[in-house]
């Protein structure tokens, strides 16, 4: 039945360590030349994200419980996208499936049954990179000395770290989002 389906999935996510009355993730918006190689890096609390120019869009303001939490800088289309503040329970949704996308996914479908405003910022429409654009960029990240974690065709977060260490080394946004121009480029 539809309640024993969702009952289910509540326990579920109890069980991964969900915390009750507390977010997944929050829109953000980021200042004019911020840092982007701190995405996806070590986990703070609000205070740190904010008193580096991080902002919550929308008029969201945190509860003192998730302003305390340690949350990490989430960027999954780079620069040129929304940026996320993903709190512990992000990390719960990708203990079923540890996907950025997939966690975003549920996490924002989720916001969107509860009315919650829909984000801010506009989500880019770039094409989808090939299995083979992906291996090679991987291969030209370690030939260059920036390990990948393995040339799997996966951009992972491994690939990611790989690729803000080349991108801020070449004077670039160091935002780890690889996209075609950038595959051809390496």
């Amino acid at each position: 039945s539809d309640a024993d389906s969702l009952g289910s999935a509540a326990n579920l996510l109890a069980d991964a360590g969900w915390k009750r009355g507390q977010g997944w993730a929050y829109e953000v918006s980021l200042p004019t030349g911020f840092d982007y190689s701190q995405a996806e890096g070590p986990r703070h609390p609000w205070s740190f994200w904010s008193q580096r120019g991080v902002r919550l869009t929308n008029g969201v303001v945190l509860s003192a419980a998730e302003a305390g939490e340690q949350a990490t800088l989430l960027l999954p289309q780079g620069a040129a996208g929304p940026a996320f503040l993903a709190l512990p329970n992000h990390y719960v949704l990708r203990r079923y499936n540890n996907s950025v996308s997939y966690a975003l996914a549920i996490g924002l479908i989720a916001d969107g049954v509860q009315g919650k405003p829909s984000l801010v910022a506009n989500w880019p429409d770039d094409a989808p990179l090939s299995l083979n654009q992906r291996m090679n960029a991987q291969r030209a990240l370690a030939r260059l000395g920036f390990d990948p974690g393995g040339i799997d065709g996966v951009i992972g977060s491994g690939s990611r770290a790989a690729l803000r260490g080349w991108q801020s080394a070449n004077g670039r946004i160091a935002d780890g989002y690889l996209t075609a121009s950038l595959a051809e480029e390496l």
